[in-house]
């Protein structure tokens, strides 16, 4: 048995807030084995971006041949990708992928730096996106990508559409953290549109938040689940990964990416029991469940019913319940179902 994979290629945050950084955490949290090819570097920290250097494309290839040829792939995700040439080598490369994909198309940072070139925006749509299981671009990506104004929910509909019909992708989660109200996304999957609903969580702290927000999507894909139920649980995710954000630095923190109150954390450095969790678990701290499930152990709560129950034996199918997320059952992939490591071609999106 070996456990999902996923790569990400992407660019590297010095300061450990977004990109690479964000995304192997993030897939660290869902359990599922992270790999990664830079393609830009930046010197930033929280309060933005000092100077970036862009991986000279050559290498981009080396970095995706040395992995194709030995590790499996079961997804794929990108974030920054600056020059044209770079998303033509990686679009290519992911044309002969056989595996989800999801394209974050990072375009400016938290902070308001440019990480893409301006003629890169067409190679996006030329490239990248009719080989993408989902696009996740926020409003002003959208609104750029698309040249059309964002002001309503109805209108990141019409953008979500859009993306699919006229760019190309299998599918476009359009994310509404810039308007005003409920933190609303819109998701359409080339069928039916689809919305998801938080709470917004004030805090001058969401660095990372789209990286981390497509890796979690990108881990879902990896177990198996469908887009909408990877959307659904990456939307929760990242929603409770804000809520604990934290304040280090002179600028936008960063979220609590591994130290949520899954995780047995309310903030960081401190462990607390997980009485958010689903009742039959919360007498156990996360930090707890996560020793247990690294030693490969079950073990009986004090009251004899068994507490290590599988997400199909937890009634309450809490989000928020370790046992429910990390469920055995998903935390492992059998060759014959999953990615091969990229041997079989796949097509564009043509209708």
């Amino acid at each position: 048995m070996k456990p999902f994979t996923a790569l990400t290629i992407a660019g590297s945050d010095s300061g450990g807030g977004a990109g690479i950084q964000a995304d192997i955490k993030t897939f660290e949290e869902w359990r599922v084995y992270g790999m990664s090819v830079l393609t830009s570097l930046t010197a930033q920290n929280t309060t933005g971006v000092q100077d970036v250097h862009h991986v000279p494309v050559s290498f981009i290839d080396t970095q995706l041949a040395t992995i194709e040829e030995d590790l499996p792939i079961d997804v794929i995700k990108t974030g920054m990708i600056a020059t044209r040439e770079a998303a033509e080598t990686v679009g290519r490369w992911i044309a002969r992928q056989n595996v989800p994909y999801v394209c974050d198309p990072v375009m400016v940072s938290a902070s308001g730096h440019p990480l893409m070139e301006a003629e890169t925006r067409t190679a996006l749509s030329e490239f990248l996106f009719p080989y993408a299981t989902v696009v996740t671009p926020n409003i002003p990506e959208a609104e750029t990508l698309l040249e059309m104004e964002i002001k309503t929910e109805a209108d990141m509909e019409k953008a979500a559409r859009r993306f699919v019909d006229e760019l190309g992708a299998r599918g476009a989660l359009v994310k509404g953290g810039h308007l005003d109200g409920e933190a609303v996304d819109v998701l359409y999957d080339g069928e039916a549109m689809h919305t998801y609903r938080e709470d917004r969580i004030s805090t001058e702290n969401t660095h990372g938040t789209g990286c981390t927000y497509a890796s979690a999507i990108a881990a879902n894909l990896a177990m198996g689940r469908k887009l909408p139920i990877a959307v659904e649980e990456a939307k929760a995710y990242v929603t409770e990964a804000i809520r604990h954000s934290f304040d280090i630095g002179a600028g936008s923190g960063p979220l609590t990416i591994g130290l949520t109150e899954r995780s047995g954390y309310d903030e960081p450095g401190r462990i607390t029991g997980n009485t958010t969790a689903c009742p039959s678990h919360h007498q156990r701290s996360g930090h707890e469940f996560l020793r247990e499930w690294s030693a490969g152990l079950r073990r009986e709560s004090g009251d004899g019913e068994r507490a290590g129950r599988s997400r199909r034996g937890c009634k309450r199918r809490e989000r928020t319940c370790l046992e429910y997320r990390y469920d055995p059952e998903r935390r492992y992939r059998n060759d014959g179902q999953s990615g091969t490591g990229g041997q079989q071609s796949r097509s564009p999106r043509t209708s």
